[in-house]
């Protein structure tokens, strides 16, 4: 069982460019398919450009996902999902968690949260924040700012989500 720390809002600055990318989950699974051949998560193509311009600019960034990717034929199968990412970079994409965060999107990309249960809701943000820990092997990596799918949520649903580990702050 994987145990999830506090997270923390400490050194977060009140002064931030917030630059984000949506559905960021084929990047993690091209870094699990081709992770014989990637030393790095720089290796990868998305976030070799992101490592780059914070580099060069001190850029920080907010990669969100979903937490997987339905079969294009049978929308009833998920094809790949956050389970399947390998957590052989942990210690890497800890090391980075100053400026690579990763934020919860939704389900899958035909869900939104705007009819969901505050139920579905809390399991869906919670199996997302196991994940990230194992992938990312902190909650340091962990965006609390969420951009659910369609930018839909209704209250009960986001109440769920922040009142979960790392819950949802913004």
């Amino acid at each position: 069982e994987i145990r999830i720390p506090r997270c923390s809002t400490d050194g977060v600055s009140p002064k931030m460019m917030h630059f984000s990318f949506d559905d960021t989950i084929a990047s993690l699974r091209d870094l699990t398919e081709k992770s014989a051949s990637y030393a790095s998560i720089f290796d990868q193509p998305f976030f070799s450009v992101l490592k780059q311009l914070h580099d060069q600019y001190g850029t920080v960034f907010s990669c969100y996902c979903f937490y997987q990717i339905l079969n294009v034929d049978d929308s009833s199968i998920a094809e790949f999902s956050l389970e399947d990412v390998t957590d052989s970079y942990a210690r890497e994409f800890a090391q980075n968690s100053s400026w690579l965060k990763f934020g919860f999107h939704s389900l899958h990309g035909s869900m939104n949260y705007a009819k969901e249960t505050a139920e579905n809701a809390k399991s869906h943000y919670d199996n997302f924040i196991k994940q990230i820990v194992r992938i990312t092997g902190s909650a340091d990596c962990i965006d609390l700012a969420v951009r659910l799918q369609n930018f839909a949520g209704n209250i009960e649903s986001c109440r769920a989500m922040r009142d979960r580990a790392c819950g949802v702050l913004g």
